[in-house]
């Protein structure tokens, strides 16, 4: 195959991870042609941290955004950027995914049995915790349009299974698919954009989760995210986009009743966080809920001038571009020069 693939990792605040995420990708049988890092206004001192960390750099753009506008916002500018730099193919992940090393030959190995790519929405691989359970895991295409069975079987016996919904997490989306579709809304802000964007595509073209390609997601909270459960003040508050977009996708995707089902879950959890005293998460649902029904995100085709310009290019193939906050005038940097590293609250809560 001769098209390119560029990786996308979008990161805030996770250097740590990061660099895992970066030495995987680096590890692939079948390597990358680039790497995007799209830092979303990260605060420790993650680029000069990078450039100290004898990583090899070659392939590496360094694309950042001086604030974080959320997940949402940062998946959409890094993929607009890589369809502008021309890649055929863009492989998105998280700061804390962890791809194994025949992850990305494996999904382009299942090409042989699928539609041509312009005929395909996206490819997922199979992802799975640091104990080896389940994550993330997609949605079987369960639709059909001529009134018989289902297929999300056909290509069972290879491994392959069709899908209508799935995480950004080890993401394969070809070039055609986001020129036709746009990339997640920013309205999103975080939780639901990756549902939103996938559900879009698979309404018109078929995407396969790839059994023979895995990652690890080394997610700080393995269980799903629930309001009633979250410790982290800051995180809890911003539970409400979580409880909006989760009524939205199933108002805009799935009908009246499994609407209200959602409805249904969202005000048994309110009236349980009030018989808690738990009022931060039952404002969380109630913002969150009543917002939904307002709530019309939009949708900004991939490279849209105005939000393009909005990001700096610090690193293009591993090669200096201007002088970013905390680098020497000469362009070396080493972890002398890395500010303190003193992360805000939004910190954590601002990583999925």
């Amino acid at each position: 195959m001769s098209e390119t693939v560029t990786a996308l990792v979008v990161t805030y605040n996770r250097f740590e991870l990061l660099l895992l995420t970066l030495g995987a990708l680096q590890a692939q049988t079948r390597p990358v042609d680039r790497i995007v890092l799209l830092d979303n206004g990260s605060s420790d001192g993650t680029f000069a941290r990078l450039l100290a960390s004898g990583l090899d750099l070659r392939r590496v753009d360094y694309v950042r955004l001086d604030s974080n506008r959320g997940p949402a916002r940062g998946f959409w500018q890094g993929m607009s950027y890589a369809v502008a730099d021309g890649a055929d193919w863009v492989w998105v992940m998280d700061d804390d995914v962890l791809p194994d090393p025949d992850c990305l030959e494996s999904l382009l190995r299942a090409l042989d049995r699928l539609p041509p790519p312009a005929a395909l929405g996206y490819l997922q691989s199979r992802v799975v915790g640091e104990d080896g359970r389940s994550q993330n895991t997609p949605e079987v295409a369960w639709r059909t349009e001529d009134g018989n069975y289902p297929d999300w079987e056909r290509l069972l016996k290879h491994g392959i299974v069709a899908t209508s919904k799935a995480a950004l997490t080890s993401t394969l989306i070809p070039r055609t698919t986001l020129e036709r579709f746009p990339p997640p809304s920013p309205d999103f802000f975080m939780w639901g954009e990756d549902s939103d964007f996938t559900l879009r595509v698979t309404a018109d073209l078929p995407a396969f989760l790839i059994g023979a390609s895995r990652a690890v997601h080394l997610r700080r909270i393995a269980r799903p995210v629930n309001p009633l459960t979250e410790t982290d003040p800051v995180r809890l508050r911003y539970m409400r986009y979580k409880c909006r977009n989760n009524v939205y996708i199933r108002r805009r995707y799935y009908g009246f009743w499994p609407m209200m089902d959602c409805l249904w879950g969202a005000g048994s959890q309110f009236v349980r966080a009030l018989v808690r005293g738990n009022l931060p998460a039952a404002r969380a649902l109630a913002l969150g809920t009543l917002s939904a029904f307002r709530f019309r995100p939009r949708l900004t085709p991939a490279a849209d001038p105005a939000l393009m310009a909005e990001h700096r290019v610090l690193l293009r193939q591993g090669q200096r571009v201007g002088r970013p906050d905390g680098a020497r005038p000469d362009g070396t940097a080493t972890l002398s020069d890395v500010p303190d590293y003193a992360p805000t609250a939004d910190a954590a809560a601002l990583s999925p």
